[in-house]
């Protein structure tokens, strides 16, 4: 599967200054890794690389840009004869990644309750991805903005079409934007083939559930 998989810069180029307040308790998230795979569908870590990395690792490429950490996994569903493939990651852009990203930046301050104390950058994100902010850098169409959940995450879903020699490949991102507990705003992306989206989002769409 040839994979742009945006998610890898995207969210280091989409994103202005910041000036909304949050002081509210975050929700504990649920890592990729422990949500049970569904009928027919396997995740594997390990290097995975990207046609917009320019064949780079995806972890390497967030790494070298100054995100704090970042979880890859190839999905792989397979039923019968018929075989997809697709990426999951989780994204935590940290001091660093957010300090690239022009915001000045902090890890989350609590309270002795355990409550945040610190502002949050989801809201200046999801609209910035919303007006195509930065579309110069990789083009890319909003198929659903990016909008506020009951659970404080941001939902949306994007399309990125990239040509390598004559072939065009599309790509649907489901992104959910969220703020870590420990690790402050970070962002889960599914990113499938446009032509497998239909069948294979209704299958695998539990791994944005990113809210305990």
């Amino acid at each position: 599967m040839k994979l742009t998989t945006w998610c890898a810069a995207a969210f280091l180029a989409l994103t202005v200054s910041v000036g909304s307040s949050v002081a509210a308790s975050t929700p504990a998230t649920t890592a990729i890794k422990d949500i049970k795979a569904p009928t027919n569908v396997t995740l594997e870590a390990g290097s995975e690389k990207a046609l917009f990395t320019n064949s780079q690792d995806i972890k390497q490429f967030l790494l070298d840009r100054g995100v704090l950490s970042a979880d890859v996994y190839q999905l792989r569903y397979k039923k019968d004869n018929v075989f997809s493939y697709g990426i999951v990651a989780d994204i935590r852009l940290g001091e660093q990644g957010l300090t690239t990203l022009g915001i000045d930046g902090h890890m989350p301050i609590f309270s002795l309750d355990k409550k945040k104390q610190d502002t949050s950058v989801l809201p200046e994100l999801a609209a910035t991805i919303n007006e195509g902010g930065q579309n110069s850098v990789q083009p890319y169409r909003v198929i659903e903005p990016l909008t506020l959940q009951k659970n404080g995450t941001y939902t949306g879903t994007l399309r990125f079409d990239n040509m390598e020699s004559t072939v065009v490949y599309g790509e649907i991102l489901h992104v959910v934007l969220y703020d870590n507990l420990y690790f402050g705003p970070s962002a889960r992306v599914i990113a499938l083939n446009s032509a497998d989206d239909e069948t294979l989002w209704p299958l695998v769409n539990g791994y944005a559930k990113v809210i305990k």
